[in-house]
């Protein structure tokens, strides 16, 4: 994670601006990523960027067809255009910074995302390795639905609902546990799995299973240990 400079003394020195400048380590990473323009001289598109071009375009009518209009114009037209981002200060530094769309699919800004995202959470995973607990460790649980061939709204709603009283019957009469999960569509398939980031005691893999198949009627878990630090993190 090069971007936000944790092998390269970059970490500590926006954290320091940051603090100086009376603004937070999440909006000095933001700050950095509009004033280091990704923009290229004009040059004549290759194959991939005419590839690249039509992808986004059959995926702009596809958002267009739902009501996204918005959404499908700012993907189509991610980092093609640029404004000027100007200081207030007295020196009036000035940097030009693309238009980006954003959206978490983009290849271009889910590299942006996941800054954000490490910014928002890294100071959590710094608070719990100084502060090691006893019996607690950081668990990674997997939680899978069937294939049934298509899926609704209705069906990811309800998935939602299963994965978040799935942790509190696991959890129940914990204290201090906390979790964060993320939810995916199968590779070239139709079920959903949600990848849960956990603090918590320690759980069998056989109460994790015998809980999810009751409360969804599912049956593929998971459950592993996962690292406090570090960029696997």
């Amino acid at each position: 994670m090069t971007a936000l400079g944790v092998n390269d003394g970059r970490y500590e020195r926006y954290r320091t601006e940051a603090s100086a400048w009376g603004i937070s380590s999440g909006q000095r990473y933001e700050l950095e990523a509009l004033s280091r323009s990704s923009l290229k001289p004009p040059e004549t598109p290759g194959q991939d960027a005419w590839i690249d071009l039509d992808f986004r375009s059959a995926v702009a009518e596809i958002l267009t067809e739902n009501g996204l209009e918005k959404k499908a114009n700012r993907y189509l037209m991610c980092s093609r255009k640029a404004f000027v981002l100007r200081c207030t200060g007295q020196d009036g530094h000035e940097f030009f910074s693309p238009s980006y769309c954003d959206l978490r699919f983009c290849k271009i800004c889910s590299k942006r995302q996941f800054a954000r995202l490490y910014a928002k959470h890294s100071p959590v995973l710094q608070f719990i390795r100084r502060n090691s607990r006893r019996g607690f460790r950081l668990r990674q649980i997997t939680l899978t639905s069937k294939n049934k061939g298509v899926f609704t709204h209705a069906d990811i709603k309800a998935f939602n609902a299963q994965v978040k009283k799935t942790l509190m019957l696991l959890m129940d009469g914990a204290k201090g546990w906390g979790a964060l999960a993320v939810l995916e569509i199968g590779f070239n398939n139709w079920n959903l799995h949600a990848h849960v980031l956990v603090w918590c005691p320690y759980i069998e893999q056989e109460r994790v299973a015998r809980v999810w198949r009751e409360v969804s009627g599912h049956d593929v878990v998971w459950i592993s240990l996962e690292r406090v630090s570090g960029k696997r993190a």
